[in-house]
């Protein structure tokens, strides 16, 4: 490790001095006064507590001494000088600002989930809820379920589309956000009870309840009371997701709850054009058709006298998603109409029509109401 150290350290001190006679940008230097003299201009913050807030995300002795990771850091100090280096390629990518989150979350891990972590949270699931929202879907944020139970877990995201020739499809969304990983160990912390792997027994709570008597009523008062035109009855079918800022599925391939990160489920709604059915055959394929993409290659190499190999993943096809023309596409309504004029009813696809089921119900007994919900689970 040592000598990897100090071979790191000379390549990094030769490209400092071959970009300098190039006359290239490579590290970028700031004076300390500078940065907390410019830094303070837009949020009118005292010199104290701008200096403040450098002496947590700078790189420096201090840092060392707390046995910090410096790979999460953008900023170094140089030396004993009151100089800043910030490495170049932070300023075009977000790993900067994500590194900035990474270093406050490592170093006051209380103040960053009372000042941060909740805020980005509520920023997380309005961003969300505005991507379903664009195609046309009704979404309901942070719907609380403790007037039925205390022990329930919120819903941070409830979906509803409107399928007129079925009823309703609800998405219920646990929503989770925590730092993209930068390598291995931060991968793993998605295990964490707090993390990612916190949002499948959440979602596994809610699917209990609206199995109930209690989670069918909650259901139907989210939906319009006049139910859908043309039928005296309709299908809701419930499906479970997990959405994330960055897991995709990794660690849990065997939970049945799918789960999907956000810029994947982005592009996929808008490719959507508002078609649940291909929302819903996507993320329920989405992990084989993954797999797919992946090519794999043998590595081989020699150490002390042995040959070590091991599989690798090489450069693979980027997974996207085909357009749709649904929302407003005059097949959609053709469809409609010619269902209509069919004489056909959302309850032929049940293995029963449950209105034959309420006609032979005992006399004087009171049956289910007129435009009943009948849950289906979309799993």
């Amino acid at each position: 490790m040592p000598h990897f150290c100090i071979h790191a350290s000379k390549k990094a001190l030769y490209h400092r001095y071959l970009a300098k006679l190039n006359d290239a940008v490579g590290a970028i230097f700031i004076a300390e006064d500078e940065l907390v003299e410019t830094a303070q201009e837009d949020p009118g913050l005292p010199p104290s507590v701008t200096r403040a807030i450098l002496t947590d995300i700078v790189f420096d002795g201090a840092a060392v001494a707390s046995k910090a990771d410096a790979s999460y850091f953008s900023l170094f100090r140089e030396g004993a000088s009151r100089r800043i280096v910030m490495r170049p390629h932070h300023f075009a990518l977000a790993e900067g600002l994500v590194n900035l989150l990474r270093v406050v979350a490592q170093r006051r891990p209380r103040a960053f989930l009372d000042r941060v972590s909740n805020a980005l949270g509520k920023a997380f699931v309005q961003r969300v809820r505005a991507a379903w929202e664009a195609e046309g879907f009704v979404a309901h944020a942070d719907v609380s379920l403790r007037s039925f139970d205390p022990a329930l877990p919120d819903i941070d995201l409830l979906v509803i589309s409107e399928e007129p020739t079925l009823g309703y499809v609800v998405f219920i969304c646990e929503l989770k956000s925590p730092i993209p990983p930068r390598w291995a160990k931060d991968q793993l912390k998605v295990l964490n009870k707090d993390s990612v792997s916190k949002a499948f027994r959440q979602a596994e709570a809610v699917r209990r309840f609206i199995s109930t008597d209690e989670g069918v009523a909650f259901l139907r008062a989210k939906l319009p009371p006049e139910g859908i035109p043309h039928f005296d009855g309709f299908i809701v079918v419930v499906d479970h997701l997990v959405i994330t800022s960055d897991n995709a599925g990794m660690f849990f391939g065997e939970e049945n709850t799918k789960i999907v990160n956000f810029r994947t489920l982005e592009r996929l709604l808008v490719r959507s054009d508002g078609d649940m059915a291909f929302i819903q055959h996507v993320l329920g394929t989405y992990n084989e058709e993954a797999d797919k993409l992946v090519n794999k290659a043998m590595m081989e190499f020699e150490l002390a006298g042995r040959t070590v190999a091991y599989e690798g993943v090489t450069d693979c096809p980027i997974l996207d998603f085909p357009q749709v023309r649904w929302r407003n596409s005059p097949e959609r309504q053709a469809m409609i109409d010619q269902l209509i004029a069919d004489g056909a009813h959302p309850f032929d696809v049940l293995p029963s029509d449950p209105r034959k089921q309420d006609a032979t119900a005992t006399e004087g007994e009171p049956g289910p109401p007129t435009k009943a919900v009948r849950p289906l689970d979309g799993t």
